[in-house]
């Protein structure tokens, strides 16, 4: 498996509460969603906002059940641990990290965010 098996889309993304009575929102979150898909196999979501273009959140894998996730919502699992073992994650970090403008990754792992250590992915892609 290499990079060539590893698709990516890109879509923007505009996420806003319903409005109160006070006229006030409760949130709003807008950015970019990467879909990290390699062919045949499972993909992951990415979020990356625009109050933090720097940084980007896995927030789980999709579409196929892969042992690595715990079921979240409708299509997305969600981390039982930052996989650094696993080759597809650490090219779809590497991607991320060369490929784009993020500089800092987190992962959900168990319900929090948890920063990803880049010198981890170096020690397994040699």
């Amino acid at each position: 498996m290499g990079e060539r098996d590893l698709r990516v889309q890109k879509e923007r993304f505009d996420e806003t509460a319903p409005k109160r009575a006070d006229g006030f929102y409760d949130y709003h979150y807008a950015g970019f969603i990467y879909y990290l898909d390699f062919i045949g196999d499972i993909g992951y979501r990415v979020r990356q906002y625009d109050h933090t273009p720097e940084a980007a959140h896995f927030l789980g894998g999709y579409r196929k059940w892969h042992r690595r996730f715990k079921r979240m919502g409708n299509r997305c699992y969600e981390f039982d641990n930052i996989p650094y073992d696993d080759e597809r994650f650490v090219l779809a970090v590497k991607y991320l990290l060369e490929q784009t403008e993020i500089q800092f990754i987190y992962a959900r792992v168990n319900g929090c965010q948890q920063p990803i250590a880049p010198e981890k992915l170096a020690e397994l892609r040699g």
